[in-house]
């Protein structure tokens, strides 16, 4: 693309101190201007949420010096809407939180999550956002909630960790009362809602099967779809699966053992278990094990208070915390 667009897209990652785009990133970004559906299947950590959280500043920016691109450029930026929005499908409240909390940094760029807040819920209804963060059972479920997107000018949507539309909202033919998170199934009605929005499907984990079943569900033509992969290998990461006996003492013997010698250095571990029941027999058996090292160890799952779920997030992201071991749902 001409070296103007290049140039203001640079000046736009300055803004989220980030140098240089990742080919994959720029691809994304290429097809966001183009309006194209695309979907992007690249390695946790990988940075595939930065070309949507980049688009609405950039998409402004290209419309500034519109009369100075090249002539096909012209036309893919006046597709856009010149208050767009953003609506962002997630199935994670944290995760949500986790991406306002980071991109509200951003100058002139307003981002929120559908919440519980009714200050930030009358922002939605106004329209006064730029990226907005919302559940399925938000945006698909709730009818009152629904009317209210619909008056949006919604430029994009973006379905994150989509392969919950298969893992959460189960088989087609499967009753959807036996499913994790029914409203899953049904976030290709999004499409229907906002006709002249494009979408981008994200996901690190996602097999041929499940992506041929979520392209359906989201109406994605695989003609005309954009598609991108990386390989999830990384040479500096290993997986190493060991067997042991099915009882609590013999499977968290390494982890007792290693927090009783290191304590504060003990490495920061996170352990998923299927159940908050199984979360809490872990925990209540660390802390009977190990009482004067309960400060490094909490849970985390949808029980657990809103309150304590930040000082969490925050303790695993602070060096200086003492917080070294959360048990947590796999869900």
């Amino acid at each position: 693309m001409a070296s103007k667009f290049e140039y203001s897209l640079s000046e736009i990652c300055k803004q989220f101190t980030i140098d240089n785009l990742k080919p994959e990133q720029k691809e994304i970004i290429n097809a966001l201007v183009k309006k194209e559906d695309c979907i992007a299947i690249l390695p946790t950590g990988f940075g595939k949420s930065l070309p949507y959280q980049i688009l609405v500043l950039f998409i402004r920016e290209l419309k500034k010096i519109a009369s100075e691109l090249e002539e096909d450029l012209q036309k893919q930026v006046k597709k856009h809407f010149d208050n767009q929005t953003i609506v962002v499908c997630c199935p994670l409240i944290s995760l949500m939180q986790d991406q306002v909390e980071r991109l509200s940094a951003i100058p002139n760029l307003r981002v929120v999550f559908k919440g519980t807040d009714p200050a930030v819920n009358e922002q939605i209804k106004t329209g006064e956002i730029d990226i907005e963060f919302a559940s399925p059972e938000t945006l698909v479920g709730e009818s009152d909630w629904r009317a209210q997107f619909q008056t949006l000018k919604v430029d994009l949507i973006v379905v994150d960790e989509f392969h919950t539309i298969a893992t959460w909202g189960g088989d087609e033919n499967e009753d959807e009362r036996a499913v994790f998170r029914k409203w899953f199934r049904h976030i290709g009605e999004l499409r229907s809602m906002f006709p002249s929005a494009s979408l981008l499907a994200l996901s690190a984990t996602c097999t041929i099967k499940i992506r041929k079943r979520v392209a359906n569900v989201l109406d994605l033509r695989e003609e005309s779809t954009i598609m991108i992969t990386k390989s999830p290998n990384r040479s500096n990461i290993k997986r190493v699966i060991s067997k042991t006996n099915n009882t609590i003492e013999e499977g968290m013997y390494w982890l007792i053992s290693g927090m009783e010698t290191l304590r504060h250095a003990f490495p920061k571990t996170l352990i998923y278990a299927n159940s908050i029941s199984d979360v809490a027999k872990l925990y209540t058996y660390v802390v009977n094990e190990l009482p004067d090292c309960a400060e490094f160890v909490d849970m985390f799952h949808s029980e657990t208070t809103e309150e304590n779920k930040k000082t969490i997030l925050n303790a695993l992201r602070d060096n200086t915390s003492t917080k070294r071991v959360v048990f947590a749902t796999s869900a």
